[in-house]
């Protein structure tokens, strides 16, 4: 129906597909992002306060789990409990 009507504004057909496949691919990046802040949150981690050896810990912990190191790490960077 989406597409359907952003047709009947004029915008092709092709381009709402592209666009529905980015958002798709954007969503699953996203989710494995929110379930590692989300387990993070479990560990009781702080990037700031932690040592060498807990931040190690903590990624293969994470590793363990199924996750892909770069996201791994891009999460444990960014992570801020303001954002939880």
């Amino acid at each position: 129906e989406m597409i359907q009507e952003l047709q009947r504004k004029g915008i092709a057909k092709e381009l709402v597909v592209r666009f529905f496949e980015t958002m798709h691919e954007e969503q699953e990046e996203n989710s494995d992002l929110y379930c590692i802040r989300k387990l993070l949150c479990k560990k009781k981690y702080d990037d700031e306060s932690a040592s060498f050896e807990e931040k190690e810990k903590v990624k293969a912990y994470l590793y363990r789990k199924g996750f892909e190191i770069s996201d791994i790490i891009t999460a444990m960077k960014n992570f801020s409990w303001n954002n939880m």
